[in-house]
């Protein structure tokens, strides 16, 4: 599928001016260095689309489907990414400067070197995704999914512990599935920690929370606000 005939047939569509009320389905599509600036992709269904170079500023992509899609240095300053599956796409170098990415799925995405300055990641899933040298100046990441994640190492930052990975921002620590701010998890009893995975979480929890503790003090992150 070649870009002229893409964009032939749903520029009315992506602009907010179509009369198909069809969903756009662009599987697989070649949009490389497309400009689809302010373009309406709403549950648009992109798995495996190739967007590298693509000019998707203050695009609508909510509900998108963007599994696998290649974005590797798109523009998507001020995109609308809210809800949009975007399960190991490769974002890496891609500039999400102010986007909105509340409830989106990142789960395993690459994001290396990724501009999220001001992005809205709260509620994001960043399972296993990847935010080596990431910019997360002023992002919001309330409530993300921060499990198994590879930090920045300024503003999120992940240890290794046996068992359960760890990940820490400035105030909120993530160990496994749990996830609390770190003056709670200080104040655990031995009760609370067997409701979370019984004994097992118990004893390695004996054994690194000391550590943890040392960890923290001696490197912690840096607020992103």
């Amino acid at each position: 599928m070649d870009i002229n005939s893409i964009l032939e047939k749903h520029t009315a569509w992506l602009y907010g001016d179509s009369e198909y009320g069809e969903r756009a389905d662009l599987t697989g599509a070649n949009l490389r260095g497309a400009n689809l600036m302010g373009a309406n992709l709403i549950d648009a269904n992109l798995t495996g689309a190739n967007l590298i170079d693509a000019n998707l500023m203050g695009a609508n992509l909510i509900d998108a489907n963007l599994i696998d899609a290649n974005l590797r240095d798109a523009d998507l300053i001020d995109a609308n990414l809210m809800g949009a599956n975007l399960i190991d796409a490769n974002l890496r170098d891609a500039n999400l400067m102010g986007a909105n990415l509340i409830d989106a799925n990142l789960r395993g995405a690459n994001l290396i070197d990724a501009n999220l300055r001001d992005a809205n990641l709260m509620g994001a899933n960043l399972i296993d995704a990847n935010l080596t040298g990431a910019n997360l100046i002023d992002a919001n990441l309330r409530d993300a999914n921060l499990r198994d994640c590879n930090g920045n190492l300024k503003h999120i930052k992940s240890v290794f512990c046996g068992q359960y990975p760890v990940t820490y921002t400035v105030d909120v620590m993530q160990i496994g599935c749990q996830r609390h701010s770190i003056a709670e998890w200080w104040e655990f009893d031995d009760k609370r920690i067997l409701e979370m995975d019984g004994k097992t979480a118990l004893k390695w929890w004996r054994i690194w929370k000391p550590i943890l503790k040392q960890i923290i003090e001696a490197s912690p992150c840096e607020p992103t606000v």
